[in-house]
């Protein structure tokens, strides 16, 4: 064993970073270790079973449970809370899930209040059907009792009627709010302004009950004038767009700077989405369509189109870290080479895109030298190959993480026309898109000494050996995980993902 690790406070750095997995082989080492890293077996603890069943079975006892509350720091419940759990203190607890749980039954010595009572170090809730439905002490409790509430996530039906200003008024002393369903109405919520709160997030529900309708979304975001983050569908209709125009006329919201917008329901999303960027404050981030948000194939299509685009380059390229727009079909090569021209602070960028024939052509340098994520699709060759593509890419010296990945343009039956400026795109055979094979020996991708993260395509006729890999483990020192297909033949896959495991590389191999 080497030295260092006889010292308790480097094993208890090193727990951080450990899997569940490692951290049970590793306290089975020595008491030295079990102390070391036992605790932090305790970090997450989710109950998906009924706990009282759990603790009868002895799978989890309740005695060792109580002496290692104080090292809990998430605690999920996804089914019944049982009392024996209910009154355990939790010194060190931060986030706090309960996910379609009965909290307590009728017996009167449980009540949901007095655990949050008792755990006032919790920062993040998340609360989705929960049955019976907090009460308004609940509320109350969190609002005057928790020291620093951050996060809040509200799902379906979380929210009694008669609990609804109790929870807006908790809604005020946290930071983050995300909501996505309609909760019962309130007179609180025109009176009460949520200066707290600077991120704000809209999630349409996949169940579709009971969606937030507009106007209480804009009635929400009014009462919140210290936003820095928005995101979530619009969903604006003929009376509340004019409305948030107006808001973003009247600086309603001046220190917004990260914004992520799935579509409107109108015909034109091109005119729509250029007002916004018009009038909406310089941006750090903009997200154009974002899949983990938008559910609903009627908000999942292009919404920019070239009078958006030229509002997004005049307004915010001098100002943009963040750039995600994947599944913009309008969003052509050309926009795409021109975000890499002229965004000199841009940082992570994710799109569909470009081609290498363009690249050749245009004399203008990649500006953006700062870029640490990238996700892109290289297609096209030229007589030279690849080489103008790996040229460019081996300028962006801080880069961590490449996905050369395709991004997929879905688009369901159900989805309406494109718009006129939007064409079909183009698919490249694999021969025509760069591989990891293809990577390797390049003089110019070798100057990528900080990349951590590889994702590829599948393989096209130039397959990768023992070579390749161990030419990437020793140019990319700093590599912590490949994905993609290295090689279509199983036996020849296996060789190769243990060389890269035998580099201390995890593969995810397709």
């Amino acid at each position: 064993m080497h030295r260092a690790l006889e010292l308790p406070e480097i094993r208890d750095h090193i727990g951080q970073f450990l899997n569940i997995k490692t951290l049970l082989a590793c306290i089975h080492v020595s008491h030295a270790f079990n102390t070391s890293f036992g605790p932090f077996l305790w970090h997450r603890v989710t109950f998906k079973d009924n706990p009282l069943q759990v603790l009868k079975s002895k799978r989890i006892d309740l005695l060792a449970f109580k002496k290692n509350a104080h090292h809990i720091r998430r605690l999920v419940y996804a089914s019944t809370v049982a009392i024996e759990l209910h009154t355990v203190h939790f010194q060190r607890l931060r986030s706090l899930v309960i996910d379609n749980t009965r909290c307590w039954f009728d017996d009167p010595r449980i009540d949901l209040a007095t655990f949050v009572g008792l755990n006032p170090t919790i920062e993040s809730l998340e609360i989705r059907r929960p049955r019976p439905r907090p009460k308004s002490t609940f509320w109350d409790t969190i609002s005057s009792g928790w020291r620093n509430p951050k996060e809040l996530v509200v799902g379906f039906d979380a929210v009694a009627p008669d609990a609804a200003d109790a929870f807006w008024r908790a809604c005020a002393r946290f930071e983050s709010l995300t909501c996505g369903h309609a909760i019962p109405p309130s007179s609180v919520l025109s009176t009460l302004m949520l200066e707290g709160i600077k991120s704000l997030c809209f999630v349409y529900p996949i169940d579709e009950q009971r969606p937030m309708a507009p106007e209480a979304k804009m009635t929400l975001m009014l009462a919140c004038p210290n936003l820095s983050h928005l995101t979530g569908p619009p969903n604006f209709d003929e009376s509340t767009f004019p409305q948030f125009l107006e808001a973003l006329t009247n600086r309603t919201w001046p220190k917004l700077e990260s914004l992520t917008l799935i579509g409107t329901r109108f015909p034109d999303d091109d005119e729509a989405i250029a007002s916004i960027l018009e009038l909406v404050p310089p941006l750090k981030s903009l997200v154009m369509w974002h899949k983990k948000i938008c559910l609903e194939p009627q908000f999942c299509r292009s919404i920019i189109g070239p009078l958006s685009f030229s509002r997004l380059s005049s307004r915010h390229f001098a100002t943009l870290e963040s750039l995600s727009m994947t599944q913009c079909p309008a969003l052509s090569p050309e926009h795409v080479l021109t975000v890499l021209e002229q965004c000199p602070r841009l940082r992570k960028l994710e799109a569909a895109h470009v081609s290498v024939e363009l690249m050749a052509k245009s004399s203008k340098p990649w500006i953006c030298r700062e870029l640490e994520h990238l996700q892109l699709q290289i297609q096209g060759k030229t007589e030279g190959g690849f080489l103008p593509a790996f040229e460019r890419l081996g300028q962006l010296t801080r880069l961590k993480h490449l996905d050369l990945r395709s991004a997929v343009d879905h688009r369901p039956p159900s989805m309406p026309p494109r718009p006129p400026w939007v064409s079909r795109p183009y698919h490249f055979p694999e021969s025509e898109r760069p591989t990891a094979a293809d990577l390797v020996g390049n003089h110019y991708i070798r100057a990528l000494k900080g990349l951590k993260q590889l994702e590829f395509l599948g393989m096209n006729s130039n397959e990768m050996d023992t070579e390749d890999v161990e030419w990437m483990c020793r140019q990319w020192r700093r590599l912590e995980r490949v994905s993609g297909r290295v090689s279509q033949v199983l036996d020849r896959r296996q060789q190769l993902v243990r060389v890269f495991e035998q580099h201390g590389i995890a593969v995810e191999s397709v």
